[in-house]
């Protein structure tokens, strides 16, 4: 998926800004910590943040997550995890 390549100062430039009728900037840092928006964030933006238009296009390599998934299987009756030192 192609995205558009953010600096730093150009992200902080546009977090939080409407970039069309209701829908906001959302940059989000890819696997190699480059602040990207989306295909759509680009195509729908208006003036006075149009110049992202011009911005560089990326492969989005996105972040894989490591986080521990929780089966009902780990989960007590009471609702408990099990084999967990917190309780």
């Amino acid at each position: 998926m192609m995205v558009y390549k953010l600096t730093e100062q150009q992200k902080d430039t546009i977090i939080g800004k409407e970039y069309s009728d209701g829908m906001l900037f959302n940059p989000v840092q890819d696997v190699n910590d480059v602040w990207v928006i989306s295909k759509e964030e680009v195509d729908q933006s208006q003036d006075p943040l149009g110049w992202v238009k011009n911005l560089p296009q990326i492969e989005y390599e996105p972040v894989i997550s490591t986080a521990t998934l929780i089966s009902d299987e780990d989960i007590s009756n009471d609702g408990w995890i099990v084999d967990e030192e917190i309780y």
